[in-house]
């Protein structure tokens, strides 16, 4: 087996991801078949089983999806990180113009909406008579950084060495385009009775483009050899994609001169935080947990896993669960699921059990929080990183 690599999806046309949920015109509000990007892990996989044969795909593991210049892996911004919203167009983001979330015991944020939950965002007073009071405060969510700021972060909640934070938005990426479809009965050549709808197409930017990728690992010099250069269907009907093998970068964990930030203990417990580098399906049994199940596998070591509160960018999204296999027909129409959007944060405590800070780390890189077939074909990947208390964060601050 080779080391892990970075498989891009390069375009050849627009591309159209919609999001999971069923849509009929004769149904309120469903008629626009609502697109998301960066597109469901189940929709890159499926481009990767079209080039290698279905059957193949269960032996490999994917992770993403993510995005890369050719040269430089970019991973989805972790819901901690906001910025002011007076610098929303300046890119790259200055370290002064970032600010930290930090779990408090009021509320949790999950897109436009305060749920009850022990999470608030730390913000300073605002005076009324102040008009230089700090400014509105924009989340990151859909948006991707470089991936050694990724793990700075994850090493150093403050990002301390950090001057800017390189930021890709989806501008960057791709360009809207609206289109008008028909749904059609491809047997019959004909369309479906009320079935006109609205869907948003996604053409690939050309000014520094950055292409969609995943990391690929279990696959033997064969496989990539047929990976390599392969055109194959992505996007909708009759639309393609040329994939290309990138062996020289990776998702790797990214380590200073320093060692990272010593995690908080307390009754022989680690406080630390879990971030979604890719969609987290939701668990069924993870109530309370905040929708965090235990991760797949000999996972013994994890089953004292306790979630003490959760920053969510937005509501989990539909996907549809897949059967692969000999025989397969891939996706489920039957089965629907949800996941929570890669850059979800969990703060979360565990006993030591003799394990380290360093342990820790490589074993949650291993670990899939995702059932079977989806933690092979990209959901379910996170990294570990710090939860350090205010008081902690103020301490450091006077001291840099």
């Amino acid at each position: 087996m080779t080391d892990p690599c970075i498989v891009a999806f390069d375009a050849v046309d627009t591309l159209w991801f919609r999001e999971g949920r069923s849509f009929e015109q004769t149904d309120d509000g469903l008629a626009d078949a609502r697109a998301v990007f960066p597109p469901s892990p189940t929709s890159l996989a499926g481009a990767l089983a079209a080039a290698i044969g279905r059957p193949l795909l269960p032996s490999l593991r994917i992770s993403g999806p993510f995005l890369t210049d050719g040269s430089t892996l970019f991973l989805p911004a972790p819901s901690t990180l906001f910025r002011k919203e007076s610098k929303r167009s300046t890119s790259p983001v200055a370290r002064e113009d970032l600010v930290v979330m930090l779990p408090q015991k009021d509320s949790t944020w999950l897109g436009d909406e305060w749920l009850p939950c022990p999470v608030r965002l730390q913000q300073p007073a605002r005076d009324a008579s102040n008009k230089k009071h700090e400014p509105d405060l924009e989340d990151l969510s859909g948006a991707f950084i470089r991936d050694t700021e990724f793990f700075q972060h994850m090493d150093d909640m403050l990002l301390h060495g950090t001057r800017f934070l390189p930021l890709v938005g989806r501008s960057s990426v791709v360009i809207p385009e609206p289109r008008i479809g028909i749904k059609l009965q491809a047997e019959q050549r004909a369309a479906e009775p009320s079935m006109l709808y609205a869907g948003q197409h996604f053409r690939p930017a050309r000014v520094e483009p950055k292409l969609l990728c995943v990391e690929l690992a279990g696959a033997d010099q064969a496989t990539l050899s047929a990976i390599d250069g392969a055109l194959v269907p992505l996007g909708g009907r009759g639309r393609m994609c040329r994939l290309r093998v990138l062996p020289d970068i990776a998702l790797h964990r990214y380590r200073e001169t320093t060692p990272p930030v010593r995690w908080r203990t307390e009754r022989k417990r680690f406080y630390f935080r879990l971030t979604a580098l890719s969609p987290v399906p939701v668990s069924e049994d993870g109530s309370k947990r905040f929708g965090l199940g235990l991760p797949t596998g000999n996972t013994g070591w994890c089953s004292d896993l306790q979630v003490c509160t959760a920053i969510m960018p937005s509501r989990p999204t539909v996907i549809g669960r897949w059967a692969l296999g000999p025989g397969s027909s891939g996706t489920s129409h039957s089965s629907l699921h949800y996941a929570h959007p890669a850059g979800t944060t969990w703060f979360v405590s565990l006993p030591e059990a003799g394990k380290s800070q360093a342990d820790l780390v490589r074993a949650f890189n291993d670990v899939r929080f995702a059932p079977p077939p989806l933690d092979g074909i990209g959901f379910g990947r996170v990294a570990a990183g710090e939860w350090p208390t205010h008081e902690g964060i103020r301490k450091r601050m006077k001291a840099k």
